[in-house]
């Protein structure tokens, strides 16, 4: 080959010279890409169960919150520059085929605003291999966004593309160990119970409710299980009803919703 050909890798990065190859190979690069490769065909990551949904761009997997007092979590395939959500995968490939948006409404879901998405995942990113999920979280009705980016051997997150880039290509790069990976959050198919930690993230009417309903329904079943109420002095009735009848415990009515735009 003369010194103008290109050069690809098996996990089909482009190189345009040898000396690009080999510093691609010496580097550890080339087998961290085959290795985040290889994650493809594990189909208990969420990688594998999405890798079909990579040769898409321009479209990300969206999470919201919604349901009874935001209670559940719901995906939809999401093109965010025209605006479209579409909610199976089904309804999706349709779409692909004919061009004709569905028109199955989600009540349980508002997908009419900002304030109840919970993260945006992409499978494709420029300059990774497959395998790498970028996961954009929301908070504070939506007006924040944090970017993270998912080693998919080690699991370890990347606060920003530039150090997932610096891990990918040296091997060492500033990272941090999530509590939950993005599979343990997002490997459900349509819609799931919200998740604690990811209500902690949204300040909406109804998400507050759901948390402050379960940490008291916690509390209570904590205090209901080291006090059954006979060690009580007489005449007083155990603290766990006190606080069922000022509202400790208490439901809230359930929000109206929307349906699918």
């Amino acid at each position: 080959m003369d010194g103008s050909a290109d050069y690809t890798c098996p996990a089909g990065f482009r190189f345009s010279s040898k000396a690009e190859v080999l510093l691609h190979v010496s580097s550890g690069a080339l087998q961290r890409a085959l290795d985040a490769q290889a994650t493809l065909y594990d189909r208990t990551t969420l990688q594998a169960k999405y890798d079909w949904f990579r040769a898409y761009t321009g479209w990300v997997l969206e999470i919201r919150a919604g349901g009874h007092n935001m209670s559940k979590m719901f995906k939809f395939y999401a093109h965010l520059r025209y605006g479209l959500r579409i909610a199976s995968k089904e309804d999706f490939m349709s779409y692909l085929r004919t061009g004709i948006v569905p028109v199955r409404a989600n009540d349980e879901c508002d997908t009419s605003g900002k304030d109840n998405i919970i993260a945006h995942l992409k499978f494709h990113i420029k300059r990774l291999p497959p395998g790498w999920i970028k996961e954009t979280k929301f908070s504070d009705n939506g007006n924040r966004k944090d970017r993270f980016f998912t080693d998919p051997v080690t699991q370890k997150v990347y606060r920003s593309k530039k150090l997932a880039l610096q891990y990918f290509n040296t091997g060492t790069a500033k990272s941090h160990n999530p509590r939950e990976s993005v599979t343990d959050m997002y490997m459900f198919d349509s819609c799931t119970d919200l998740l604690p930690s990811l209500a902690n993230k949204l300040k909406i009417e109804g998400a507050e409710d759901h948390q402050s309903e379960e940490a008291s329904q916690s509390l209570c079943r904590k205090k209901r299980g080291t006090s059954s109420g006979f060690d009580q002095p007489r005449g007083k009735k155990p603290k766990t009803e006190k606080k069922r009848e000022n509202g400790y415990c208490k439901g809230h009515e359930r929000l109206p919703a929307a349906g699918v735009k």
